[in-house]
């Protein structure tokens, strides 16, 4: 049993489990980071903070609950309650243009840089700068801890 308050740039792809994140008792929070290809990308019981992130291609991608505060999010899927938190700041519901992504089960493959193109890129919290100074962009190779 372990106790996280806050993971911060961090990519989660196909971990061989239903659930990506699962939180109960908490005020967690994730920022700059990725959750893709679960059956639930993140299921809580109490009152997650999520920032600058994105959830790709999970089958729900969050659930539960608690009170979500969400904000500067992609999620590409119609989680059971994104549409009561996709009003909240600056969340997107789009294909985040990755550079190589395929939900093939071998994420050493992928590439979680964004092409030019996309619409992640300076859409995070404004607040948040990338390592350039420029907006930060949503995803974990945005903020001043972008990989």
């Amino acid at each position: 049993d372990y106790k996280v308050t806050g993971v911060q740039t961090c990519a989660l792809p196909i971990w061989p489990a239903d659930i990506g994140i699962h939180s109960n008792g908490s005020t967690p929070s994730i920022t700059q980071s990725l959750i893709a290809a679960y059956e639930t990308g993140w299921s809580a019981t109490d009152n997650p903070t999520i920032q600058n992130s994105v959830f790709l291609d999970n089958i729900v991608g969050m659930d539960g609950p608690g009170t979500w505060t969400v904000s500067y999010t992609d999620s590409d899927n119609g989680s059971q309650n994104w549409p009561a938190v996709i009003a909240g700041v600056g969340n997107l519901s789009v294909d985040p243009l990755f550079t190589a992504w395929d939900n093939d089960g071998n994420a050493l493959a992928d590439d979680y840089s964004l092409q030019g193109s996309s619409p992640l890129i300076d859409a995070g919290d404004p607040a948040v700068k990338d390592a350039d100074g420029s907006p930060s962009d949503i995803g974990p190779m945005g903020g001043p801890d972008g990989f």
